[in-house]
């Protein structure tokens, strides 16, 4: 039993010397993601609360709502800003522009 623990406490100390020389990943998606939820809680705790007088069907908005929102930030801070800037250009077109036949 006490040679399992050992072992246990050997890897992990393996572990914790290996991410100390690897750089944190994923951090502005945490930032990003976490701002959201929590700004989206904090919303759902004022309506429940009664701090705001809307009805409650607007908490699933607020969790709703900010899925573009992340998915467009994530794009944008991924290294594919050219993708995201092709699209942002066909999206403010005109339609004729794009080869749309507005009927």
């Amino acid at each position: 039993m006490k040679s399992e623990i050992e072992a246990d406490i050997k890897f992990l100390k393996q572990m914790a010397e290996q991410g100390q020389k690897s750089p944190l990943q994923g951090g502005e998606h945490g930032v990003l993601w976490g701002g959201m939820f929590t700004l989206s809680a904090l919303f759902a705790y004022a309506v429940v609360a009664g701090v705001i007088s809307l009805p409650p069907w607007t908490i699933a908005l607020a969790f709703i709502g900010p899925a573009p929102i992340g998915v467009l930030g994530r794009a944008i801070s991924a290294k594919n800003t050219v993708a995201v800037l092709v699209v942002l250009a066909l999206a403010t077109k005109p339609p004729q522009q794009r080869g749309v036949q507005l009927v």
